[in-house]
């Protein structure tokens, strides 16, 4: 029989010998040593634990400190590490999964439950080191690479396709990735420092291996759209807007890996085009064929996008046309001023003279549309109805007659104040 080690670390002399009373009933071969935080790294090297029950008050702001300093400074090889508590809470949990902890329970648990969660700890170390087994011999024939456990290039399709199809076998939702680095920032963001990141940003159970050009593929098991939008925000955040990254992704579902790997190398390719982002392939893209322009339903999804459609208008539409507009009418329009702005937040075409004041503006609200308002501050005038237009609809030939029809009006308008 194999037995257990568990290290208990606790600076209250009668909490830990609570905790001893309330695992008491282990087997006789599993052994217990208890510990407080100045000798804990000491113990914990001798002993080569199983499983670590930490113990400290809510309040106590260097606990999870305290943990971080023992995965960095000890050879505890991913042994589980369980958080006992006074008080449990939302945000107490959070920093704990954050500093590298695997479970919480508050001393005011039942024993049963205590027990019970620390035989799940020692259950986890025997996967865990059985894995590591597995991983051992996968490096040694150049599937692993050693330093990270990534997948390299020449078996990541394989794996992962062998995995999807596990998943799919027993209806599990996941979400497969490329993730790549910016073009703009591709020689400052090395491979490493980007896998480092997005393996600190996933979970054990997600895979992730090496596919070329310096990009990733990673597998979130167990995983909605909605977990990987979470999990690429938590990448941003690592990043610390030093550097930016793209990532293209498609939900497994019932897909064959030929399918999803297409559909994620189109969203890549988009993401990259846009910078900053990440693209959810959408399969009604394949299903409908229009212009993912014509249909404000892909919005949620692909907000980027329109944004990005709306910048390509702004700079090749909008302005020129403005710009266009102003040399032919300048010379035609007395005593009148013609001044143009155009910027993301709003572009202003505005007419000017004796005190009265004409203005076309166009403002982008987002997704498909772009609203175009004309107000005209002429006594007795109300602002008009404004113009709603899809994004595909704008051009040169469209925004130019809006313009003559706008100019003409005020010279109507002009014309009947007598300036």
């Amino acid at each position: 029989m194999v037995s257990s080690r568990i290290v208990i670390i606790c600076d209250d002399e009668i909490i830990a010998k609570v905790l001893r009373i309330k695992l008491s009933t282990l087997r006789e071969v599993d052994s217990i040593k208890i510990t407080q935080t100045k000798d804990a790294i000491f113990e914990i090297e001798s002993n080569t634990p199983d499983v670590v029950l930490v113990y400290f008050k809510s309040e106590d702001k260097e606990g999870f400190s305290f943990i971080k300093n023992i995965q960095e400074t000890t050879r505890l090889y991913k042994a589980p590490i369980l958080v006992v508590t006074d008080v449990l809470s939302e945000d107490f949990v959070i920093s704990g999964f954050d500093a590298g902890a695997d479970d919480f329970i508050s001393l005011k648990n039942s024993d049963g439950e205590i027990l019970m969660r620390t035989i799940l700890c020692m259950q986890k170390n025997e996967l865990l080191r059985e894995v590591a087994s597995k991983n051992k011999i996968l490096t040694e024939l150049n599937v692993l690479q050693e330093d990270s456990g990534f997948y390299l290039k020449d078996y990541s399709r394989k794996v992962f396709e062998s995995e999807i199809s596990y998943l799919q076998k027993y209806s599990q939702p996941a979400v497969f990735m490329i993730v790549s680095a910016d073009v703009n920032c591709k020689n400052q963001l090395t491979p490493s420092t980007l896998g480092a990141i997005i393996k600190k940003c996933t979970r054990t159970r997600d895979i992730i291996g090496f596919c070329g050009d310096d990009k990733f593929y990673v597998l979130l098991s167990r995983t909605s759209a909605k977990g990987a939008m979470q999990v690429y925000e938590r990448m941003k955040k690592e990043l610390n807007e030093e550097y930016s990254i793209s990532i293209g992704a498609c939900e497994i579902d019932n897909l064959s890996f030929e399918a999803i790997e297409k559909n994620v190398a189109k969203s890549i390719t988009e993401a990259l085009e846009m910078g900053n982002t990440i693209v959810m392939y959408d399969p009604k893209e394949d299903v409908e064929p229009m212009n993912w322009l014509d249909n404000e339903k892909y919005g949620q999804k692909n907000f980027k996008f329109f944004q990005a459609a709306f910048l390509k208008k702004l700079e090749n539409v909008i302005a020129p046309t403005f710009y266009q507009v102003q040399q032919v009418w300048e010379e035609r329009l007395f005593n009148t001023t013609i001044e143009q702005s155009c910027d993301e937040n709003q572009s202003l075409f505005v007419l000017k003279t004796q005190g009265h004041e004409s203005t076309l503006k166009i403002t982008y609200p987002g997704f498909a549309k772009i609203n175009i308002d004309v107000f005209h501050n002429f006594v007795g005038l109300l602002p008009k109805e404004r113009i709603s237009l899809d994004l595909n609809e704008l051009d040169e030939t469209k925004l130019g007659e809006i313009l003559v029809n706008f100019i003409k009006e005020y010279q109507s308008y002009c014309k009947g104040a007598g300036c």
